[in-house]
């Protein structure tokens, strides 16, 4: 029986190079597929467009949409689908693509990695797919700088999470040394960045800039500790991390719209009202 819901061209790459496809595929809707057991000879990526499955190991897997799989040479797999399932795939080889999948982070033992930019990742292979119809060295080429462009989007995701990663870490930095006398240079320092790029990186992720922050951060506490009568504004000052107390009054004037005498006095009347 032929089975109508598989696609797949074959193109072997003969230019030098210590990257290049097999082959590129995708199935569309097929009910109920079961892959394996197998074992390949070459890496074989696999972008799970739609369904669900479980790939059988010593720990079980579940692939879901906008996961991509990597199955390398010599590794048995298997995998079932429940329901439709569609995937696109390329097959690859050479020294470079053990390189390439070292750097993306993914191994033998957690060969699954979620895409984020899923829809560059999903054109990228649909484009490798309808460029292996053309055997020419024109066409040949161009289905290899596909290869690479395939590759590129997945650093992308791959430094998106590193990105993410070093954001929290910061934010945790923050959280816990507040009150001490941390700055933006001391912070990417002790992250091993560069102070400029670091503030980019964070405003990006966060919307404000580390400095904004750590202020915001401060002037939170110092409301909390000034709802507790018994501290002197001085101590508050500080308790959240602020050194002058002019500028800290200043501050919290121009940020909170009271001093921070008013804001205790509005606290203490408060509960009368």
């Amino acid at each position: 029986m032929i089975d109508t819901t598989i696609f797949e061209k074959q193109l072997e790459l003969d230019i030098p190079s210590d990257l290049g496809i097999y082959y590129s595929g995708k199935r569309i809707n097929t009910k109920n597929h079961v892959y394996g057991p197998e074992i390949r000879n070459h890496y074989l990526f696999v972008l799970v467009n739609n369904g669900n499955a479980c790939l059988y190991g010593e720990k079980n897997i579940f692939l879901k949409p906008h996961d991509l799989l990597v199955m390398f040479p010599g590794q048995r797999i298997h995998y079932k689908a429940s329901g439709l399932w569609s995937i696109q795939w390329v097959g690859v080889y050479g020294n470079g693509a053990d390189r390439l999948t070292e750097k993306l982070g993914v191994t033998r033992k957690f060969p699954v990695m979620n895409v984020h930019c899923y829809r560059e990742v999903e054109t990228a292979l649909e484009s490798i797919y309808a460029s292996a119809g053309d055997l020419t060295l024109s066409g040949k080429l161009n289905s290899l700088s596909l290869l690479y462009e395939f590759f590129s989007i997945l650093f992308q995701n791959a430094n998106s999470d590193q990105q993410d990663d070093i954001v929290q870490s910061a934010i945790k930095i923050i959280r816990y040394n507040y009150s001490q006398q941390i700055t933006v240079s001391s912070i990417a320092n002790s992250l091993h960045l560069n102070s400029a790029y670091f503030s980019r990186l964070f405003a990006s992720k966060t919307g404000i800039s580390p400095k904004q922050f750590i202020l915001s951060l401060r002037l939170e506490r110092a409301k909390e500790l000034l709802q507790q009568q018994a501290i002197p504004v001085a101590e508050v000052s500080r308790s959240a991390g602020f050194s002058d107390q002019l500028y800290f009054s200043r501050l919290f004037r121009q940020k909170i719209g009271l001093s921070p005498s008013q804001f205790r006095n509005l606290q203490k009347e408060s509960p009368q009202r």
